[in-house]
């Protein structure tokens, strides 16, 4: 096994859901918590099933 390239090996990817900051603006102002793994602002990467290695 080697280190996923596309997660660098952190089993995480950028969330597309908030871009990565964890909250996402609301229209009206203000923001909420993403969803997408308690707001950590990453998504478990595709690639590598959040193993890190492939």
């Amino acid at each position: 096994m080697s280190t996923c390239k596309t997660c660098d090996g952190k089993a995480s990817v950028t969330c597309p859901k908030c871009n990565g900051k964890g909250r996402i603006k609301e229209l009206l102002g203000g923001s909420h918590q993403c969803n997408n793994y308690n707001g950590s602002g990453g998504v478990k990467c595709g690639t590598c099933n959040g193993k890190g290695r492939v």
